[in-house]
């Protein structure tokens, strides 16, 4: 696809400029007065005043993305034209109220014509302002200039730098002797030309289930082949930088989004999938939700000692354990919340310790970090796979599963974009998650209506503090503790879990309202004193997943009625918790809140919970379609098991109603959502299935 042109480009860092635009030499004096603790700081943010999306080469980013195949033809189509109409007068009023191309508009100006499409009561409006924000953070804080060392914001903020980490890990990593042999160097399989393999089973996808099939398989002295669409990245290789780590290690280079932009997700795309950049929080299947998928769904096994035995083997081998977790300054801000108002909160188990004493290291977790004794499945699941012979290709694309006579007989790829590959198979294990596996069936022909259905995305939103003291949420473990005070608001398993994310500087300033030129400034000034909170909704709502004349993923998802409830339930209790805790100020995501300046009486105060209050006005806002921006970190359901083919696309074996020796093992399998996160219930119907694999292979051997 063609990029951004010359003057789409101008228009394009001009609309980034409105969310940073330089300060004047007055607001810069201010603005230095009020964060700087020394000279070389004063320095530091006085630099950053004046650096703007246009000189750190925003539009130049964005044609990367472009470039590597990372937006869609639609978004980009979208992108161009709201791009070209900005770039006139008439547009630009049409648009913004001014009678001048966007570009050419000062920049108070910019800033005051993107906080009206933020409150407009047109929803493409918003979303406008919605996609540039998410862009502006990302390709403005999230990345390091083309000529620099590191990104102006970093030094202002105080935000320690990847690279200064990266270096001091390799000399703690050399003087403990940290020469572990890589279990893969062997197992690769280059593919440099067209190329025909045959094996037992082929395992499309390298993320927690594919993981496991395999080394399950291999174990058991079958020939695995693992394909993998990411690119297998050794530690050494890391950015750790927001923009990098995203176009490395996520898919569509963290883009991707429902069709009409109403909620952003993130699914990994490398080598051991979404383990290699999730934030270790393991939580078992809670009860309730087995128990509603063995009565409802027909799958009693899950209620049955098999399946607990199966949870219990995939925590040990992952290393999830709560012995002596360390908890950053922010999940001890909500366990403290907590505590004062008698909500109920508790640790939240583990997968692997850092290697750092006080967990310093794991706030990188989520650019693929990885440490201890466990290294998500490159250190587990995937290294077992390799020990035992099982081998591996990377940045293979598989199109579409081979068949003959009702069974599932190999699949057809493509390799680095050029080499096809046809591999032969006896069983083929489509692991690709919960939006690829869908797509993957699709591309093969499989007519099964369930299949694409049932998407269930655990949607979240935002509440924040800012604290008297230091927090730096990015620096430790994140999401160690958890609060269920609002996880039941049904009766029936239904609501909302609080939780801290993991939060770097592009992400914690997408998440605070555009109130103004300097304000933006100070908001992210105020980064190192912020406590993000997520309000984590299990949702009853659904959406889909279909294809596109290529082949393509695409998403559709609605926030349901129900699900909005529940999270403007959770956004309370998660606002309560940060009063609570000490915050000095609070507030949403929510594009037309103002923050709250909690009193003396924290919420006690008339003016937070009283007629006409904060608190009634959060919720009368609601969570307006591209007014209070959604997230997922978890997409589950869409090849949901199930006891019949017109309810379910595989059944409680995890294999698809009408073609047989094709397997599911991830996500997609789940029913409805787990309300925690998925990988340990993943991770364990994984290893179930893969006994009935088992079985199966043993049963044609002896044919």
């Amino acid at each position: 696809m063609e990029g951004l042109n010359e003057a789409q480009c101008q228009t394009f860092a001009a609309l980034c400029e409105a969310f940073f635009p330089a300060l004047s030499d007055a607001e810069t004096e201010q603005v230095v007065a009020e964060f700087s603790t020394d000279v070389e700081r004063a320095k530091a943010i006085a630099a950053f005043c004046k650096h703007t999306p246009t000189a750190a080469g925003i539009a130049a980013s964005f044609n990367n993305y472009v470039k590597a195949g990372l937006v869609t033809p639609e978004l980009l189509q979208e992108v161009k034209l709201g791009l070209t109409a900005l770039n006139t007068a008439f547009g630009t009023f049409l648009l913004c109220g001014h009678r001048a191309p966007f570009h050419a508009l000062r920049g108070s100006e910019k800033t005051a014509a993107m906080i009206g499409l933020s409150a407009s009561f047109l929803p493409p409006k918003r979303k406008l302002f919605n996609s540039f924000k998410v862009l502006t953070a990302l390709l403005f804080l999230g990345s390091v200039p083309k000529g620099l060392h590191t990104n102006p914001a970093w030094a202002a903020v105080g935000y320690p730098s990847p690279r200064v980490f990266l270096e001091g890990a390799a000399r703690r990593a050399l003087s403990r002797g940290d020469t572990a042999k890589d279990p893969f160097a062997s197992q690769w399989l280059r593919v440099t030309g067209e190329m025909e393999l045959e094996v037992d089973v082929v395992v499309v996808g390298s993320g927690v289930g594919g993981a496991i099939m395999a080394a399950e398989l291999a174990r058991s002295g079958h020939k695995v082949l693992v394909l993998e669409k990411g690119r297998y990245m050794k530690q050494e290789e890391l950015s750790l930088v927001e923009a990098q780590s995203a176009l490395d290690m996520y898919e569509r280079g963290g883009l991707l989004q429902s069709e009409d932009g109403s909620i952003s997700m993130f699914a990994g795309s490398t080598f051991g999938g979404g383990a290699t950049v999730n934030w270790m929080c393991s939580l078992q299947t809670p009860h309730h939700v087995r128990k509603e998928w063995a009565e409802e769904h027909g799958l009693s096994h899950l209620m049955s000692p098999a399946f607990q035995k199966s949870l219990d083997f995939v925590c040990s081998r992952m290393g999830v354990h709560t012995d002596k977790i360390p908890h950053n300054a922010a999940n001890e801000t909500l366990r403290r919340g907590c505590m004062r108002l008698g909500y109920p909160v508790e640790e939240c188990p583990q997968a692997g310790k850092p290697q750092e004493a006080d967990g310093s290291d794991a706030g990188y977790c989520c650019f693929g970090w990885k440490y201890g004794e466990s290294q998500g499945m490159q250190g587990t699941f995937l290294a077992d796979a390799a020990r035992a012979g099982a081998r591996f290709i990377d940045q293979c694309d598989v199109q579409y599963v081979r068949q003959h006579k009702g069974c599932a007989t190999g699949v057809v790829a493509i390799v680095a974009g050029k080499h096809r590959l046809k591999v032969k198979s006896q069983i083929v294990v489509s692991s690709c998650g919960s939006v690829n596996t869908p797509a993957l069936l699709k591309r093969s022909r499989l007519q099964n209506a369930n299949i694409g259905r049932y998407l269930r995305l655990h949607p979240v939103t935002t509440a924040y503090g800012i604290f008297p003291e230091d927090v730096a949420v990015y620096e430790g473990p994140p999401m160690t503790m958890v609060s269920k005070a609002v996880q039941n608001q049904d009766g029936k398993g239904y609501g909302a879990l609080i939780e801290v994310p993991s939060a770097h500087l592009a992400f914690l300033s997408m998440i605070k309202p555009l109130r103004g030129a300097a304000e933006a400034r100070r908001d992210l000034l105020e980064a190192k004193r912020t406590v993000p909170l997520i309000v984590l909704t299990r949702d009853r709502g659904a959406g889909t997943v279909h294809v596109d004349k290529a082949g393509r993923a695409r998403i559709d998802y609605d926030l349901h009625q129900d699900d909005s409830k529940h999270m403007l339930q959770g956004m309370e209790a998660a606002i309560k918790i940060l009063i609570a805790a000490g915050a000095t100020k609070v507030g949403t995501s929510q594009a037309g809140m103002e923050e709250y300046h909690p009193t003396s009486q924290g919420i006690a105060d008339a003016s937070f919970w009283g007629a006409g209050g904060w608190l009634e006005k959060m919720h009368r806002y609601g969570t307006l379609k591209y007014g209070c921006p959604l997230f997922s970190a978890h997409q589950m359901g869409t090849c949901r098991m199930g006891k019949s083919a017109t309810s379910s696309a595989t059944n409680g074996e995890g294999e698809a109603w009408e073609l047989r020796n094709l397997f599911v093992a991830d996500a997609s399998l789940f029913p409805t959502p787990s309300g925690t996160n998925p990988m340990v219930t993943c991770a364990a119907l994984s290893h179930g299935i893969a006994q009935h694999v088992k079985a199966r292979l043993s049963s044609r051997a002896r044919l």
